[in-house]
């Protein structure tokens, strides 16, 4: 007899654990998804880099330009190597290298000196196509290409600063 009242209170927990919120508070899926708050939530959490990071913290010189062809002609223009980041707005550890790498004054100027930085959300703009180009399958992946848009080498992954470091000397060595 005293078995009932604790099973039936545990199949009580069960129930309301695997219940979905809306349900328990009375929302239905189209105010949730034509609910202001949530859509202004959505839009924020999709900016670029300045949604994780103040942009003036920012010490990396990344290229305004949304298009990839300029920045691999300002490269070439400079004999120098592009330096770019393809992350996704969802992605933890390449929002922790928007908060930690980029910030960091002597990797940026490391970078700033070698490289014309470039950085690349695959949802938006030309980032669904470079995800495609450059088969990326893992974020962020950061790739060291020529003025031609051709690999010279290729990171999957975050880096910090010293294996940043790294993987850019090495992309140096390899440049061609």
């Amino acid at each position: 007899m005293k078995k009932a009242p604790i099973t039936l209170l545990i199949f009580f927990i069960f129930v309301l654990s695997c219940t979905p919120k809306k349900a328990i508070i009375g929302q239905s899926d189209d105010e949730i998804v034509t609910n202001p708050t949530n859509t202004k939530k959505q839009e924020q959490e999709q900016d670029s880099l300045e949604t994780y990071v103040d942009k003036e913290a920012i010490k990396f010189n990344f290229e305004k330009s949304s298009n990839l062809s300029d920045v691999l002609d300002k490269a070439a223009s400079q004999n120098k190597l592009v330096y770019l980041d393809l992350h996704a707005s969802w992605c933890v550890p390449c929002k922790l290298m928007q908060r930690d790498v980029y910030t960091h004054l002597l990797t940026a100027t490391f970078f700033n000196d070698n490289f014309i930085n470039h950085t690349v959300d695959i949802d938006k703009g030309e980032g669904p196509d470079l995800k495609i180009i450059y088969d990326v399958r893992v974020f962020p992946t950061l790739l060291w290409l020529d003025g031609r848009g051709r690999v010279v080498h290729r990171r999957e992954g975050a880096a910090y600063h010293a294996d940043l470091i790294k993987n850019a000397e090495d992309a140096l060595a390899n440049k061609k």
